[in-house]
């Protein structure tokens, strides 16, 4: 009775323990993908998913939601406010856009148990310049 109750004992704890990651599924880095594309596009600029960061205007949609892949269009500072006239709109904005460049990044987190969608997170950022905007 003993050497059975000692077997299931270690066998619960063998199974409860935190698995280490395999060689077959290493945590990776941010890869990414770059690739020169020359198509037009028409936005709905949100002002909620609009933001500046550095020389650069960011509009990323659905940012705020959980998914496995997110979409970001990257706009030049400048170009964008004098195309547009604000880099704060207070009501959506419909743009046309051409796609200059994309690039893909695939990230993965560094802790095998935190949660991620099988191939990891996937971010596409669009390269962009204002062609015409229709309010």
């Amino acid at each position: 009775m003993r050497p059975l109750l000692i077997v299931l004992c270690a066998s619960v704890l063998l199974a409860c323990s935190p698995s280490k990651p395999t060689d077959a599924e290493p945590s990776s880095p941010a890869t990414a993908k770059a690739a020169p594309v020359a198509e037009t596009r028409a936005l709905t600029i949100r002002p909620d998913a609009l933001r500046v960061a550095g020389d650069h205007v960011l509009f990323e949609p659905d940012r705020k939601v959980q998914r496995s892949q997110y979409d970001t269009y990257r706009f030049d500072k400048a170009a964008f406010q004098a195309k547009v006239g604000t880099l704060a709109p207070t009501e959506p904005i419909r743009l046309t856009v051409e796609v200059i460049a994309r690039k893909e990044e695939r990230r993965t987190p560094s802790d095998p148990r935190m949660p991620s969608p099988e191939g990891g997170f996937v971010t596409t950022t669009y390269e962009c310049r204002v062609v015409r905007v229709e309010r």
